[in-house]
């Protein structure tokens, strides 16, 4: 009774708040990130390491096992799982339910900048978090002229598209890269007396690009590297083999074939029945998916203007029409579900009680709104789901409050005292009628794994809008009431 009573005694102050909550939820959801499906960790690092030229067996034994015997003894690990492939190390550190990520990430990265014997030719180990990643549009660049310039012509439009803010990478499929191939010719290794390992080992020591130290100068500092990577075809075909005491040099075109050449597909693009190279896009922690699809549309259309003749870009694959058509349920169903609220009222309740409490929605759904900022939640595709299921329910208690507010008034107390008791003898019940809604979505906060983080939303975003209505139906509810239902007002 208390909080009915400090509501009408201080209309100004009531009001000012509901103003507040709504004004600031309606900025809140104007503003907030638009996205497929929530973001959230999977509890797992991924170490990724390329060793380029290396066997399976190799890839094992000199990177993978190092790797996990160096990070056994890493706090919070709860399994490890490697994959060994030609060139590359795939390992995947699965994380106890309560160990730090954080701190994890760091222990693994220091660990593996720890080990002395590690391959000088393998690359650096990447290790980094595994996150859940929906892509947002797709961009298809297609057209009939050569792989090369078509790759080209991808690579620029990635350049464009990741200047668009809010987006957090771009993955071209379905692009080969370049290869040179050499093909020797068994005549000729017979000619010369030579092997095939004599030539893998040529390839190998004369063409590398690698740190050679540094050089004190007095008080300057010279680095060295030795630069002997070949750019091209004409280049390898001039590669010396070996040489005579008489200054005869044999060259790589001498025993082979060298030309240019694409690596084998592993996955093809087609668009429109042409060969076409994809490039996804993905957005960053809080970006609105649909404005970066509006974006990608119209860089994609300002690009095609400056491609030569034959070549096209299209998209496909636009989640952000998902959201769009979910939105425009939410903003369909809430209208429809005040008109409806407003009418049923109306027959059964005084006009004025119905307004007031047909009111009480649109409160509810911003203060929803609000407590969603605050807690980190944007609008997806589960958080709408879950504020249009908080819709039936949200104007329950202040169906309740307002029809037993009109019946004190209809028994002849003043407005202002019918508020204080038609919403203290109905607290009690309409908290708990609140709090075992509530305490029937709750427990879905206790799924495990994967898809309990997935569906974390949907208990949160109906726990939140089942509050905010119970605010708006304890607090601010009382105070119109006692505003707008004067004894001379009613018939």
């Amino acid at each position: 009774m208390f909080l009915a009573r400090f509501s009408t005694e201080n209309p100004v102050l009531v009001n000012l708040l509901a103003v507040f909550v709504f004004l600031s939820g309606l900025v809140i959801y104007f503003t907030m990130p638009r996205e497929i499906f929530p973001d959230f960790s999977l509890d797992a690092i991924r170490i990724t390491t390329r060793y380029s030229g290396a066997s399976p067996e190799e890839v094992e034994k000199l990177v993978t096992v190092k790797i996990e015997d160096a990070i056994a003894g890493v706090d919070g690990i709860d399994a490890i799982t490697s994959t060994s492939q030609e060139g590359l190390s795939s390992i995947v550190v699965t994380l106890k339910k309560d160990a730090d990520l954080v701190r994890a990430l760091n222990d693994i990265q220091s660990e593996i900048e720890a080990l002395e014997d590690f391959p000088e030719e393998a690359d650096d180990p990447r290790v980094q978090e595994v996150k859940t990643v929906f892509p947002v549009i797709t961009a298809s660049l297609y057209g009939s002229v050569a792989e090369q310039k078509l790759k080209e012509l991808a690579k620029d439009l990635k350049d464009e598209l990741l200047d668009i803010p809010g987006v957090s990478g771009v993955q071209i499929l379905g692009l080969r890269e370049r290869q040179i191939w050499v093909e020797v010719r068994p005549e000729a290794l017979e000619q010369y007396h030579l092997t095939l390992d004599d030539i893998r080992q040529a390839l190998a020591s004369r063409n590398l690009n690698l740190p050679g130290g540094s050089i004190k100068t007095g008080q300057h500092e010279l680095l060295l590297r030795t630069l002997g990577e070949v750019e091209g075809v004409q280049e390898l075909s001039r590669l010396p083999l070996r040489s005579d005491p008489y200054g005869n040099t044999l060259t790589l075109d001498r025993v082979a074939t060298v030309r240019e050449h694409f690596e084998e597909a592993t996955t093809l693009g087609r668009f429109n029945g042409q060969r076409a190279i994809n490039l996804q896009v993905t957005k960053e922690k809080g970006g609105n998916a649909i404005t970066i699809a509006d974006q990608v549309r119209k860089r994609a259309r300002a690009y095609e203007a400056l491609l030569p003749p034959g070549v096209h870009i299209d998209v496909f694959n636009d989640f952000s029409v998902y959201i769009k058509n979910r939105l425009r349920v939410l903003k369909s169903n809430g209208i429809v579900g005040l008109f409806l609220v407003l009418v049923t009222l109306c027959v059964f309740l005084h006009w004025r009680v119905a307004l007031l409490t047909a009111l009480g929605i649109p409160v509810a759904f911003m203060g929803a709104f609000l407590l969603m900022e605050w807690y980190g939640i944007s609008l997806n595709m589960l958080s709408m789901f879950s504020l249009i299921v908080a819709l039936g329910m949200i104007v329950d208690d202040a169906i309740i409050i307002g029809e037993n507010v009109y019946r004190y008034v209809e028994a002849g107390f003043s407005p202002k005292e019918a508020a204080i008791r038609g919403t203290g003898e109905v607290l009690l019940p309409v908290f708990a009628s609140t709090a075992t809604t509530v305490a029937a979505f709750l427990p879905m906060l206790l799924m495990t794994g994967t898809f309990g983080k997935f569906m974390a939303n949907i208990p949160v975003v109906v726990s939140f809008a089942l509050l905010a209505s119970l605010f708006e139906a304890l607090f601010v509810l009382p105070s119109h009431l006692a505003d707008f239902l004067s004894p001379r007002r009613l018939p």
